[in-house]
């Protein structure tokens, strides 16, 4: 289930300087992409300690708005080549003689979110908001 619906994020969109790159997609690959959003920012979550508590029957608005930046992030083809280079462990490029640094470890291992303000927006919803060790 996705943190916000289709609904939802048009009327989110629609206020805001993403309104046309929302609405050129369609209701399919709208609610596909609401879909992505929430699976990454569940393992967003689980990588900070999980959720302080079930947010999947009434998400609060923060995470919604969550949901709708990273749903209109994911459907950008450039954002989806960064997020794949980065998943191979890419960690620079360069346009001048074409060349790539690596850092050895994948970024799967670490899951990030691809629209950054999306993870400001879930830090009070998170056990362990900046991926710190909890005290016991």
């Amino acid at each position: 289930m996705a943190y916000a619906t289709v609904e939802q994020a048009s009327a989110y969109h629609a206020t805001r300087l993403s309104a046309k790159a929302w609405s050129a997609l369609d209701s399919n690959q709208q609610q596909a992409a609401l879909q992505s959003a929430s699976d990454a920012l569940d393992l967003f979550a689980a990588a900070h300690g999980g959720w302080r508590q079930d947010y999947t029957q009434d998400p609060p608005e923060p995470l919604q708005a969550a949901c709708c930046l990273e749903a209109l992030a994911l459907t950008d083809a450039t954002t989806q080549e960064r997020i794949q280079a980065q998943a191979q462990g890419v960690t620079s490029t360069s346009m001048g003689s074409a060349s790539e640094s690596y850092n050895g470890a994948a970024f799967l291992s670490r899951a990030g979110l691809a629209d950054p303000k999306a993870a400001l927006l879930l830090a009070p919803y998170l056990k362990r908001a900046g991926g710190g060790v909890p005290i016991l």
